[in-house]
């Protein structure tokens, strides 16, 4: 069953399938892109991330092959939404690429699927604590997101500073003993996103904890 529902605020739903939709302010996946999650008002431990179809398609089927790297989907539905802003994107069409442009108030198809929450703030004041460790041992010269870059090009062989990561695993060991394990965390699992989608984008909000304390991504 398809319903209307407006872009920034899904209260006014028509179907109980998606009558629990609280909203959750997150802005647009980049230029053009369809991308919002939202609270569920009846399960507070789940979430509705809400897109395009092309786009959520394409992540979709590789958060359900890997549960260990991603949230649990839980549910996978097609509603509409009225547009309270334009949308322009390009998209490949018929073996064209073509630029797509709604104004406000037009309908969009999008698909919505419910995941498992994941817990942000922990995983970013972690990620925080990485920053303030590798920023001391390198005497400011990277900060965790220096490392993960590294990290991920060290790893599928496209010229990461392994030097540097290699004095950073040795280091922490001794300046920072309390931050190894931490570290050894993002790395096991930033090495398995690596095995899905070889050029991941991954920073600070792309990481959460599950309710049994799995580090996991939610986004790539």
């Amino acid at each position: 069953m398809k319903l209307i529902i407006t872009e920034q605020q899904l209260r006014s739903v028509i179907s109980k399938e998606i009558d629990e939709l609280d909203t959750k302010d997150k802005t647009p996946k980049g230029s053009g892109s369809f991308h919002y999650v939202y609270n569920s008002k009846q399960n507070r431990d789940r979430v509705y991330k809400i897109g395009r179809p092309s786009d959520v398609d394409e992540w979709l089927p590789i958060f359900k092959s890997n549960p260990d790297i991603f949230p649990s989907v839980y549910r996978v539905g097609n509603t509409e939404v009225k547009l309270r802003e334009p949308k322009s994107y390009t998209e490949f069409i018929d073996g064209e690429i073509k630029h797509i442009k709604h104004n406000v108030g037009d309908i969009m198809d999008v698909k919505y699927v419910e995941l498992g929450k994941l817990n942000t703030l922990k995983a970013q004041n972690d990620w925080m604590k990485l920053d303030y460790a590798i920023a001391d041992i390198t005497e400011e010269a990277w900060e965790f997101q220096d490392y993960v870059i590294h990290l991920i090009l060290d790893y599928i062989n496209e010229g990461g500073d392994n030097e540097m990561i290699d004095s950073v695993n040795e280091n922490i060991k001794v300046e920072h003993p309390e931050m190894v394990e931490m570290l050894e965390r993002f790395v096991t699992l930033i090495k398995k996103i690596c095995e899905v989608k070889r050029r991941p984008d991954l920073h600070i909000d792309n990481f959460g904890y599950d309710n049994e304390g799995n580090l996991k991504c939610l986004d790539i």
